[in-house]
């Protein structure tokens, strides 16, 4: 057993990892040198142990494996980067009043229903299996993020109607106040198909990949 203590910063194997063969007979760490026979000049092979070799063999693998899950996930990482770009971009863009097309939240959605994809097709194990659920959550925060920017857009238009006809058209107003409330009562925010349309293939998209958090 001291012999494979003395060994190990030599051999970078560890005492439990060697085997200390004399004479062709594998000695126990329990044995003494000198009560084996070996002396100075004899001839001791040292070999690593099978099973130990398999376990670092398997431990390699799963270093590669976990490489290059953490090198998929940062790839999709660079992608929503610049999503989360556009996001921001639009945000800035409908706060300050632009009405943005609903192609490009449909644009929005798709593009992140693709990396959605790409992080559920990863086989990831311990960090990069962090790395991906990060992921995974801050593709739901620019989901939700450009909802709200959706639902606040169309919420201005409507108020900037409600004024209008407020102004101009007073005598509709209370017609128009019955139309507000009834839109409220059946969770309707704005009058738009399209934005119905966008709610729910996000709510789907959500439903099937929250096994990825």
């Amino acid at each position: 057993g001291e012999l494979k203590k003395v060994l190990a910063p030599e051999t970078g194997l560890e005492p439990q990892e060697q085997r200390l063969l004399f004479r062709g007979k594998e000695k126990d760490d329990d044995e003494r040198l000198h009560m084996a026979g070996i002396k100075d000049m004899s001839k001791v092979v040292l070999l690593e142990d099978p099973a130990s070799k398999e376990r670092k063999l398997e431990q390699m693998k799963r270093d590669q494996g976990m490489l290059r899950a953490c090198e998929a996930v940062a790839l999709v990482r660079a992608e929503v980067d610049k999503i989360a770009m556009k996001v921001s971009t639009l945000e800035v863009s409908v706060h300050a009043g632009t009405k943005a097309a609903d192609k490009e939240f449909v644009v929005l959605t798709e593009l992140l229903m693709v990396q959605l994809l790409k992080l559920d097709s990863i086989e990831a194990e311990g960090e990069a299996k962090i790395q991906r659920k990060f992921e995974v959550l801050l593709i739901y925060i620019f989901m939700y993020m450009y909802i709200y920017i959706y639902m606040y857009m169309y919420i201005c238009i409507y108020i900037y109607i409600y004024i209008y006809i407020h102004i101009h058209i007073h005598k509709y107003i209370h017609i128009y106040i019955y139309i507000c409330i009834f839109h409220r009562k059946i969770g309707c925010m704005v009058d738009s198909l399209k934005l119905s349309l966008t709610l729910i293939q996000l709510a789907k998209l959500s439903f099937s990949y929250m096994p990825l958090l």
